[in-house]
């Protein structure tokens, strides 16, 4: 018999600029056991920062994160990009990183943060 999963593949911490400040990475996976279920991906704007954290508080419950980045083009183009591990979502955040341009303004977009 196959076994049903529960998932969401586009979840925001408060490191995206559309995100809720309050939405830290322990407070993301209480929601998650809240909602039942069992198998996420973290998927902020332009950066993979805090999807080790989020991995960290999933540690020794029944999710499972998968690490990603909600890659923002030019052009306002949005695709989410899910990988294996965390080595490898860091290793394309730096190619990101690498081809962004300016810096972050808390008045325009918020707050960013990187939750530890």
């Amino acid at each position: 018999m196959l076994k049903d999963y529960k998932a969401d593949l586009h979840i925001h911490t408060c490191l995206s600029p559309c995100a809720d400040l309050l939405m830290s990475p322990k407070k993301v996976i209480a929601r998650v056991l809240e909602q039942n279920i069992n198998i996420i991906a973290i998927t902020d704007h332009n950066s993979a920062e805090n999807v080790s954290a989020v991995v960290r508080a999933a540690a020794g419950s029944r999710v499972v994160v998968y690490p990603g980045m909600e890659v923002c083009s030019s052009e306002e183009i949005h695709v989410l990009a899910i990988f294996e591990n965390v080595r490898k979502v860091l290793d394309f955040q730096r190619l990101v990183y690498n081809h962004l341009a300016g810096e972050n303004k808390p008045g325009v977009f918020g707050d960013q943060i990187i939750a530890n």
